[in-house]
């Protein structure tokens, strides 16, 4: 499960423009909830590159829940929609 896939991790709300990286499963999603922890007010998505369709996919979404002062978590795995950016 070590497999390593093209991610991209942007913020929400920011000019932050999203690199492209390489990455396992696992550490886009440490990245991804780290953001979030970082970034408390904004959403952050997780996208990544599926080769078989060659497009981007929403995968997650993080955003920092301050009742709980946790990073909640929701799992999409949807193509992006028509006109969608990836933000």
């Amino acid at each position: 499960m070590n497999e390593i896939h093209n991610f991209k991790i942007p913020i929400s709300g920011t000019d932050y423009e999203p690199e492209r990286m390489e990455l396992t499963m696992s550490q886009a999603h440490t990245i991804a909830r780290g953001r979030a922890r970082q970034h408390k007010d904004r959403e952050v998505r997780l996208y990544c590159f599926n080769t078989m369709c060659h497009r981007w996919e929403l995968c997650t979404e993080y955003k920092y829940n301050h009742e709980t002062r946790q990073v909640d978590r929701t799992d999409c795995w949807r193509p992006l929609k028509p006109g969608e950016q990836i933000r």
